[in-house]
């Protein structure tokens, strides 16, 4: 019988105290997975290990204990991912066809990657159950605000702002020129062809940038590092200068958008 239980996870901080105390509760899940005496259908003994994996600075290694993942989180400058599983042999040998497994995987670069899972095919539903719980009210405290911005919502509600923004401006540039244009319905064509350009722009340019900006100022895994804590202060400051700048940029941009936008609805209501 195969029992699973997973859960996406989103919106959490993760320092090194955290990571010590999901350990803990990890290995109290080794501990319990060993009582429960798993025999292979041989009659083998299956065994069960604990291993992590981190990723940073764009190298990554699987360890065999915690204080080498202590190691290599301090001195990381910026941590990509971090995974934590408890599993059989059975399921190791089987890649995961058969066996039990309880695993956390925070991926700051991939959203979709993070994620609680426990995984049985050995009837093991109280097992499956008392560990997901346990991991799931640790991160349950680990939750931060970086979801009020980083959300569907925000994006969705950015992309409806452009599409509208960029209907102004080909009305407002086909209003101005269509008449100089000999062709049937030269007003038509000429407004799907610069709001087509609007899209293009958007699909290729825009929404991948405004993303990576939102997933790098507002991560939904953010893991706290020695480093970014003792440079806090610069950070900020730092963080404070670059927003003046977009700001500062963005009203420029927006400045003549709403410019166009004004002179369309004054043309539309024929006020001068």
């Amino acid at each position: 019988m195969h029992y699973r239980r997973d859960l996406n996870i989103i919106n959490v901080s993760v320092s090194l105290e955290n990571l010590k105390e999901l350990n803990e509760k990890f290995i109290e899940i080794q501990n319990s997975l060993k009582k429960e005496n798993i025999q292979l259908a041989s009659g083998i003994q299956n065994d069960v290990h604990l291993s992590h994996v981190i990723r940073y600075d764009n190298k990554g290694m699987r360890l065999s204990n915690f204080e080498d993942l202590e190691h290599h989180f301090n001195k990381a400058k910026n941590i990509e991912k971090i995974n934590v599983t408890v599993e059989t042999s059975e399921n190791i040998g089987l890649n995961r066809i058969s066996g039990t497994y309880a695993e956390l995987n925070l991926d700051q670069s991939n959203q979709t990657l993070n994620i609680l899972a426990c995984h049985t095919t050995n009837n093991l539903e109280n097992w499956i159950n008392n560990s997901f719980l346990t991991i799931n009210d640790i991160l349950q405290n680990l939750k931060n605000k970086n979801g009020f911005i980083n959300n569907y919502i925000t994006i969705l509600f950015f992309k409806l702002l452009w599409i509208l923004v960029s209907s102004f401006i080909s009305l407002f540039i086909a209003i101005r020129i269509y008449k100089n244009i000999n062709l049937p319905y030269s007003f038509l064509i000429i407004f799907i062809i610069i709001f087509s350009l609007f899209l293009a722009i958007s699909n290729h340019l825009i929404n991948p940038t405004y993303s990576l900006l939102i997933n790098k100022l507002f991560p939904n895994i953010k893991f706290i590092t020695k480093q970014k804590n003792s440079g806090w202060i610069i950070q900020n400051i730092i963080n404070v200068i670059v927003g003046t700048v977009l700001l500062f940029v963005l009203g420029l941009i927006l400045s003549p958008i709403f410019n166009i936008i004004n002179e369309f609805i004054f043309s539309i209501l024929k006020i001068k």
